[in-house]
């Protein structure tokens, strides 16, 4: 959410890479509008490690991605939506008050 003091004074680093030192001020912007939000998925996981490789707050509660600790699951319908990409960041935003904004 944007406070008053946002709009008041713009935002210009002191110190900028060569190429961005006349780019002008900072804009501010929900994170909504520059990425693609989702959350994660439900499902019923197993032990079969023959399943599908899920991420669960476990698996990323130590700021990277514990392989040791996926779940797995049945290959469910629409499950590929779910898959991750390079550049995908995953990040908690539920689960206990110590693992919000685990990423």
């Amino acid at each position: 959410m944007r406070s008053k003091s946002d709009k008041k004074k713009p935002l210009v680093p002191r110190l900028r890479f060569p190429e961005f030192r006349e780019a002008g001020a900072w804009e501010v912007k929900e994170l909504g509008e520059i990425a693609s939000i989702s959350n994660g998925l439900t499902a019923d996981q197993s032990g079969d490690s023959n399943g599908l490789k899920v991420t669960r707050i476990e698996t990323i509660s130590e700021g990277c991605i514990d392989i040791s600790k996926v779940g797995y699951i049945d290959r469910i319908e629409g499950v590929e939506r779910f898959g991750l990409r390079i550049g995908d960041i995953l990040f908690s935003h539920i689960n206990s008050q110590s693992h919000i904004a685990r990423v």
